[in-house]
């Protein structure tokens, strides 16, 4: 069985947590108290999300052979490249409007993730691997 850690901000870390202990955390977003989330799958990588209910940001790092990773942006594919922002606890989240997710559609992903180290297919991927070189 793969090792899942659940990080969320005001909140516990949970080692290898049932769905609905996940699914839970991530229903309590709030853009003030509790707006970053986090399920990592050792040697598999995670995915990430922050901001609100109505207007979050979701991300996917990929392990790779030898070290290296893949880091990539979920979107819908075909939408607006237009830059906007989303608010967070950490601050202000620059991405494109046709990567603003709701809340289910990062269950979605969390939940794929959960079940089988991935995301699902019918996300845009937009590989952001750059942004981290040399971190």
């Amino acid at each position: 069985m793969a090792v899942l850690i659940l990080e969320q901000q005001n909140g516990p870390t949970l080692t290898n947590p049932e769905w609905s202990a996940v699914e839970a955390a991530l229903k309590s977003v709030h853009p003030r108290d509790r707006s970053y989330f986090s399920l990592l799958r050792k040697g598999s990588g995670y995915v990430q999300a922050a901001g609100a209910s109505l207007r979050m940001i979701c991300e996917w790092r990929q392990e790779m052979a030898g070290g290296s990773y893949r880091h990539v942006v979920l979107g819908h594919p075909g939408g607006a490249s237009t830059l906007t922002s989303i608010n967070s606890a950490a601050g202000t989240i620059q991405l494109r409007q046709s990567e603003i997710l709701t809340l289910t559609e990062v269950l979605g992903v969390f939940r794929r993730f959960f079940e089988r180290g991935d995301v699902p297919d019918e996300f845009a991927l937009r590989d952001v691997t750059e942004m981290f070189a040399g971190r």
